[in-house]
This record gives structure tokens, sequence and C-alpha cells, in this order.
């Protein structure tokens, strides 16, 4: 039962990895999985070799801008002498040689450590030099909790007022399309008149060649930037990338917790996370839209401390509570 990674949301078959629906609660960790089966030695499921860390994906240091690189240590204290020691490819004590599987309530311990590396990849010699993983775990859950933890109901709430901002900006978006596809047309028909202009005179003088090289040049490299300004013109699929983020909101606090490597990157990603670590402090910096949202929420929790996250009815805009935020968080 203990090998059995069912429990931890994921199953194989013919070596194949498949995942459980995301709706079904987990009843432990993928991580904490994965640690049983190194306690359970050769009897345990063989973890991959590969060993990925989170953190160091987004993570610089404050002091030297250093990247970082996850340091990955599991130990045990021997029941016998007491002294510790790496357990991996390991069946007993390299002191008392007593086997592991002898010992009774043996203590494993696991650490995550991150550290500054250079360019190269070696680890500096810098003040701030290391972290541990539980220090970033317990900022990441304090500042997830804080500011990006919204209910149901108010996920659908600013869906809802962000899609009617959303039918008012495809509209604005739909018209600069138009406006640039016409542009587009008319500086392709100048380039078109421009050289049949060309080809019908054959006693232009040099001084005529270098204009006509020259408004060539000219309607081409509008005509270029005309194009790229249409290609790169993503701000529907950003509306809908902020859809999708307030639905995260709603989870976050549980994928910050229990949610797998994948899963928590996500929450990275999706809202632009950065961290920067000195000491034993982590900062987060997301991008602009998710910080505006931050300080909005906050502000509609001061002007209403029973305000989010706390218990909400279904219909929120007809509770008394969230009424007297609305406008608060329409105007902002």
């Amino acid at each position: 039962m203990l090998a059995d990674p069912i429990y931890a949301g994921f199953f194989f078959h013919e070596e194949k990895r498949y995942e459980l629906d995301k709706k079904l609660k987990r009843i432990i960790s993928e991580e904490d999985f994965w640690i049983i089966q190194e306690m359970l030695g050769k009897k345990g499921r063989p973890r991959p070799q590969k060993r990925d860390g989170l953190y160091n994906h987004f993570m610089t240091c404050a002091h030297c801008g250093g990247h970082t690189s996850p340091d990955f240590k599991f130990q045990i204290i021997c029941s016998e002498c007491k002294s510790k020691f790496s357990y991996l490819n390991k069946e007993e004590c390299p002191k008392c040689q007593t086997k592991i599987s002898k010992m009774i309530n043996p203590v494993y311990l696991q650490y995550t450590y991150y550290y500054c590396i250079d360019s190269k990849k070696r680890k500096t010699n810098c003040p701030e030099s290391s972290i541990e993983q539980k220090v970033i775990d317990s900022h990441m859950a304090d500042h997830f909790s804080s500011n990006l933890a919204i209910s149901n109901p108010l996920s659908d709430w600013c869906i809802k007022h962000i899609s009617e901002i959303k039918d008012k900006d495809l509209n604005d978006i739909r018209m600069i399309a138009e406006s640039r596809n016409r542009a587009i047309k008319d500086t392709e028909r100048k380039l078109t008149n421009l050289l049949d202009l060309r080809l019908d005179r054959s006693d232009l003088t040099s001084e005529e060649k270098a204009m006509y090289d020259a408004k060539e040049r000219k309607l081409s490299t509008e005509l270029k930037l005309l194009k790229a300004e249409s290609k790169n013109d993503s701000s529907h699929e950003r509306i809908t990338e902020i859809d999708k983020s307030f639905d995260l909101m709603t989870e976050v606090i549980d994928t910050i917790k229990t949610g797998t490597l994948e899963e928590k990157k996500n929450v990275f990603y999706t809202f632009r996370s950065n961290l920067k670590f000195s000491g034993k402090k982590v900062d987060v910096l997301h991008t602009k839209w998710v910080s505006k949202f931050i300080e909005v929420l906050n502000s509609a929790k001061e002007l209403n401390r029973a305000f989010e996250p706390r218990k909400t009815l279904a219909d929120k805009e007809k509770t008394e509570v969230f009424a007297s935020v609305i406008p608060t968080l329409l105007r902002r």
C-alpha cells in the first residue's frame, strides 16, 4: 500500500505514468510519496534519477543577482549508534554496520537547500549563499494565502466583469486590426504603383533612380512594421490568460501546499512570480496586472474586514459585505 502512488494522484501502467483527475483530493503529496519510497528502500518504488527543484526556476539572490541551484540531502539517524549519514545507495550504517532494514524507528531527514551559482553553474562565495526550501515554502504559503487566494464566487464575479471589459476591448481590437489591414493594403498598393511607374520610365537619371530607391525603402519599412504589429497583437489571448488566472486563484493554497512540482511551477508561471532571497527573507515580484489586483484586493479588505477570503454566499452581489466593496473593485 505504501508503494502505491495512486494515493498521491498518479499510477504507472507498462512503465508509463498516468495522472488522476485533478478534482480528486490527494491523500498525500507526490513529494511525500517519494520520501516514503526512499524510506522503504528496496521494497519501495525507485524514484526517477533526475531530481528537479522548484524555486531555482524563479529565484535569484538579492545580494549578488546570481541564479540558484537546489542541493538535495537525504539522511538518516541510526537507531543504534545515533550517527547521521546519507542513506541513498546504502543498506547499513557506515559506523556500526546495523542494517537499515533492521533499525527500530530510525529518524529520516530530508533537506533541500538553494544556493547561489555563477554563470558556469558553480557555487559562489556570496554571503547570502543558501536558503532552505522549508523557509521558502513558508513564505510562499503566507504570500499566496494573504494576497491571491480568493473564493469561487469572487473569481466568477471577476471573470464576469473582465468579460464585459473584454467585449469592449475586442471591439477596439477589431477596429485597430481593420485599420491596420487597410494600411497594409494601401502600402502594398503604393509599392506596386511605384514599381509600375519605374518600369514605365526607361530614361531615368541617376538622381531619379535614387529618389525611387528611397521611396521604395521607406514603403518597404512601413509595410514590414505594420505586418510585425499585426503578428504581435496578442490582446485577446492576454485577456483569456487573465480569465484562467482568476480560476487558478481559487485553488492556489491547495496547489502550493500539496500540488505536484509541475502544478506549483504553473502557479509561478501564471502569475509571473519572480523571487529574490536575502538571508531568511523572500520577496515575491509579480507582473503589473497581478500586482495591481493584489493592491485592489487588499484595499477592499481594509474597507470591510469581513470581505474575502472568509465565508461567502453563492450570490456575492446580493450580500451586504460584498456590496460595500464593489465600487472599489470596479473602479480600480
